[in-house]
C-alpha cells in the first residue's frame, strides 16, 4: 500500500501544481496496481484558510485523507534546537 504525503495552503501557493502531482501520482500508482491507502496532508494549519480547505477536499476528491501532518512554525530542520519538545531528527 503507497501513502502519498502532500503539501498543502500557503505551500501550494508557492509551489504551483502540487496538486497536479498528487493527481498525476496516484494515478501512477493505481495504473501499477499499486494499492493506495491515502494521503496525507503535510503543514496543515492550526486555522486553515479557504486555500487549505479547498486543497483539503480536493484531495478527498481524488482519494481520501488520512492524516495530517501539523504545521510547526518554529522548525528549522537545519537547528535541532528548534524542535518542539519530544521530537527529535533522526538520519535516515
Amino acid at each position: 500500500m503507497i501513502c502519498l504525503v502532500t503539501g498543502t495552503g500557503d505551500r501550494v501557493g508557492k509551489t504551483p501544481g502540487e496538486l497536479n502531482a498528487a493527481a498525476l501520482t496516484l494515478e501512477a500508482v493505481r495504473s501499477r496496481v499499486l494499492g493506495f491507502a491515502g494521503f496525507v496532508a503535510n503543514h496543515w494549519p492550526a486555522s486553515p484558510n479557504l486555500t487549505e480547505r479547498t486543497t483539503f477536499d480536493r484531495l478527498n476528491q481524488m482519494g481520501r485523507v488520512i492524516g495530517v501532518i501539523p504545521e510547526v512554525p518554529t522548525l528549522d530542520t537545519r537547528t535541532p534546537a528548534s524542535l518542539p519538545s519530544g521530537l527529535e531528527l533522526r538520519a535516515a
